[in-house]
């Protein structure tokens, strides 16, 4: 690709909304590296495949400052990777709680790390971690993905007001209820339920939710903020 808008990194590429966002970025003139835990997805031409596991620390360092040398910066980091293990809390095994939490939360630390190091030094940048309604409000069953949803609000602030002094920003999207694998395994009546907490009774649009990220990559402005992109609605504290 010649003169690129930019360059930005995808973790978790080749899921539902890791597709849209690839799909978007790729359409809209960006470079894409599409990370993915397991390699041989159908992307769009021009798009690089990555092997990135965001819960195996040494390939984390090494594949990401190793993309930032090859690209010779990169401009936009959206950690997407995630994965569910629902369970009441009462029967949920550890095994299960420290899966999530390796991959939602700490992966997204990972990546961050060494995103902020190399963002901070040429002074420009934007972290977009991909969170969850989940994470504001909690849901039985999903003790682990609204810790690690939640904890993954409290690092975004934080980066952001680590990274403000050097130009760069770090802010938190919640895509919504989304027809996706994420949701694949939920009875219609649960479906049906989550759908019902929405103003507008409907689900999000991944395509939607990938414009808008897109979008916030021109907001220079921006840093430290929690967008909500469905029709929940959260009561005032």
């Amino acid at each position: 690709m010649s003169d690129p808008k930019g360059t930005v990194l995808i973790t978790g590429a080749a899921g539902g909304l890791g597709n849209a966002l690839v799909e978007c970025f790729a359409a809209e003139g960006w470079r894409v590296l599409a990370g993915c835990r397991v390699e041989g997805n159908s992307f769009p031409d021009g798009v690089c495949e990555i092997s990135l596991d965001v819960s195996d620390d040494d390939q984390v360092q090494e594949t990401v400052s190793g993309l930032w040398k090859e690209a010779e910066g990169i401009d936009c980091v959206i950690n997407n990777a995630a994965v569910i293990r629902d369970q009441l809390s009462m029967k949920m095994p550890e095994s299960d709680w420290d899966t999530v939490i390796d991959v939602c939360l700490k992966g997204a630390w990972r990546v961050n790390r060494v995103a902020m190091r190399l963002m901070m030094r040429q002074r420009s940048g934007l972290i977009v971690n991909v969170g969850s309604f989940s994470g504001m409000v909690g849901y039985p069953g999903q003790s682990n993905y609204a810790a690690a949803k939640a904890g993954l609000i409290g690092l975004t602030q934080s980066m952001a007001k680590e990274g403000g002094p050097r130009g760069v920003r770090a802010n938190v999207v919640l895509p919504g209820l989304m027809e996706t694998r994420m949701i694949g395994k939920l009875t219609d009546e649960r479906r049906a339920e989550l759908l019902e907490l929405n103003t507008l009774k409907r689900m999000s649009d991944p395509a939607q939710v990938a414009r808008f990220v897109e979008f916030l990559t021109g907001m220079d402005q921006v840093s430290g903020q929690v967008f909500n992109l469905d029709s929940r609605i959260l009561p005032w504290s």
